[in-house]
């Protein structure tokens, strides 16, 4: 399942199908990640929101970065060129500008930057943490930890150094994290 996921990541069905073998072999954090990119594709779905009950966010910090946005942003885009379309036909058949076609025009202006904003929001490089384990302030063992992060936590990924991810939480705390401890969101 994470083969197809990697060659057709646009498709649903394969994140759906990649976090429940992920849920059946125990990885909680792997089937997070990849049920929570398979809803922002399909955020519709009742499989995929059943599926995303079983294991929720650590905490609320976590599950506001996770969150699912009732369109997808090509939906948005779609809604957003209609309305262009539509607003400026119905100022060329009227012939003079109206408030009724100025308000479709904004609203496609809207639409547009919802678009824009969710797909930067997706677009973020979120990671899950598989296990309970220590922020770290530099990227080594012996590094006094900053903070704790618990096991489905998630971070935003800034950086990486070998083996380590410089991090950061939805508290704004940053630090290092070992690779192996995270999921990126969407693997």
């Amino acid at each position: 399942f994470a083969e197809r996921a990697r060659q057709a990541p646009r498709v649903a069905a394969h994140w759906a199908n990649l976090g429940a073998a992920r849920y059946r072999e125990g990885d909680e954090a792997g089937a997070l990640a990849a049920w929570v990119a398979g809803a922002r594709l399909r955020p519709r779905d009742p499989a995929l929101r059943r599926a995303l009950g079983l294991v929720p966010p650590a905490d609320p910090g976590a599950a506001r970065w996770l969150w699912i946005a009732p369109a997808t942003p090509d939906e948005l885009w779609i809604i957003a060129a209609a309305a262009w379309i539509a607003g400026w036909l119905g100022m060329i058949r009227s012939r003079r500008v109206k408030g009724r076609w100025l308000v479709v025009l904004a609203g496609a202006v809207l639409f547009a930057g919802f678009a824009l904003g969710l797909e930067r929001w997706y677009g973020r490089p979120l990671a899950v943490t598989r296990s309970p384990e220590p922020l770290r302030l530099s990227p080594h063992e012996l590094a006094p930890p900053v903070g704790e992060m618990s096991r489905l936590a998630v971070v935003r990924v800034q950086g990486a150094r070998g083996t380590w991810r410089a991090v950061e939480d939805p508290e704004g705390r940053r630090g290092w994290l070992p690779a192996e401890g995270l999921v990126p969101l969407g693997s």
